[in-house]
This record gives C-alpha cells, sequence and structure tokens, in this order.
C-alpha cells in the first residue's frame, strides 16, 4: 500500500484537532455533571417535601442519563480517533468490529456494487447465519440496500419482518433479518462504492437517528480507507 497523500494527511490532521476538541468538551460536561451528582447528594440528606424529593428524583435520574450518553461519546470517539489515525491495512475491519459492538447487531459488513450485483466484501461477525460470505454476491435489486439508495427505505429498519417496505424481499425471510442499519459508501468523486450494514435477527427497537449519525462518521472512515487501497 502506498503513502498516504499529503492532502489525506491534512485531512487526518484536522480531524485529530476535532477529536480532541471533543473529548475536552466530553471530559467537561463530565465534571459538570459531577459537581451535579454531589449537590443532589447533599440536597438528599436535607429536609424536603414530598414534591421536592420527586423533581430531585428526576433531576437524579436525568444526570445519570446524560452521564451514560457521554461516557458513550467518549468511547465512540476515542475509538474513531485509532481508527482515523491508522494506515494499517485492517481498518476496514476495525471499523466493522466498532460498528457491530456500538449498535449491539449481530453482524457489520462492507459491499460493493457492480453489474448489477451486490458483492459482499468484508464481513464482521455472525456472518454464516445470514447466509453471507466475503465473494458472495446477490442482484442489487433483491436487496434492503438498492432500496435505501433509491431513496425508498430508511437508514434503519428496527423490525424488517413487520415493516412492509422490505417484508416483501425474498432475503428478508431466507436470510431471517430482523433488524438493519445501512448507509451508502460515497468516495470523493461522488461515486457510491456499495454500503455500511448492520443486521441482526431480531427486531432492534432501541436502534435511533443517533446511531445512523456514528455510522455515517464510520462509513467515510471506510471510503477513506478504500481510497489509500486504491492508490
Amino acid at each position: 500500500m502506498g503513502e498516504v497523500p499529503e492532502s489525506n494527511e491534512t485531512v487526518l490532521a484536522a480531524r485529530r484537532d476535532v477529536d480532541d476538541s471533543l473529548m475536552k468538551l466530553s471530559r467537561d460536561a463530565r465534571n459538570a455533571l459531577q459537581g451535579t451528582f454531589g449537590a443532589i447528594d447533599l440536597m438528599q440528606n436535607t429536609s424536603l417535601t414530598a414534591e421536592q424529593r420527586e423533581y430531585l428524583d428526576f433531576a437524579s435520574s436525568a444526570a445519570e442519563t446524560l452521564m451514560d450518553a457521554v461516557v458513550r461519546a467518549e468511547t465512540e470517539l476515542a475509538q474513531l480517533a485509532d481508527i482515523a489515525s491508522s494506515r494499517k491495512s485492517d481498518s476496514v475491519e476495525r471499523i466493522l468490529a466498532v460498528a457491530r459492538k456500538s449498535l449491539g447487531m449481530e453482524v457489520a459488513f462492507t459491499s460493493e456494487f457492480t453489474g448489477g450485483e451486490q458483492v459482499y466484501r468484508s464481513i464482521q461477525g455472525d456472518g454464516d447465519s445470514f447466509g453471507l460470505r466475503e465473494g458472495g454476491t446477490i442482484p442489487l435489486k433483491a436487496t434492503f440496500c438498492q432500496r435505501v439508495i433509491a431513496g425508498r427505505l430508511p437508514n434503519v429498519v428496527p423490525d424488517a419482518k413487520n415493516d412492509e417496505r422490505v417484508s416483501d424481499l425474498e432475503v428478508t425471510s431466507s436470510s431471517d433479518i430482523g433488524s438493519y442499519v445501512g448507509l451508502p459508501i460515497e468516495l470523493s468523486d461522488g461515486h457510491i462504492y456499495g454500503t455500511l450494514c448492520c443486521l441482526s435477527h431480531t427486531p432492534e427497537p432501541h436502534l435511533l437517528e443517533r446511531d445512523v449519525k456514528f455510522m455515517t462518521v464510520l462509513t467515510r472512515l471506510v471510503a477513506d480507507q478504500i481510497e489509500r487501497e486504491n492508490l
């Protein structure tokens, strides 16, 4: 694999600066929340009316939810920074592992669109149970991904078997797809290379728009890696 072009080095340096700024912001939020928890603890040891204690319990619960989000954000940022700064040839596999684990899905894969077919390029997780294998193909018109690219399907399908937009596809039943997340891999020239996807056999109602945003970042990293390997 060749050297990373200077322009890509500049992009990576800018991303590292952004990651550092976001990590600092996350730490600041964590520190502020720690202060909030301290104040709540002090107030809980004072005389309060039932109504005041109810409000305080609500504030405590909200702070805990926010802290969980901060911790998750810190973990994701650390993972992204590590991947973005790497030149290793296994970067795509590492990105897929992060995607699958972060979304709580059973398999993650990249695919390429070529000759009217979807070709599975890299797979992480239990691909066998979905009938997926690297180098395997399926007619593009028979896939979730084609409908996403065509704008007929959103990036997240939490309950595929009960979603009339994909329940008619043979692959939904043959691969026993319960939930799906998929985003197009767009190269710098605007060409759609394929998709980055995650699947589970069970419905996953926890999947949210926030997960799509995280996957969008991962998809850009995959596109960068594909273009590096093509140099």
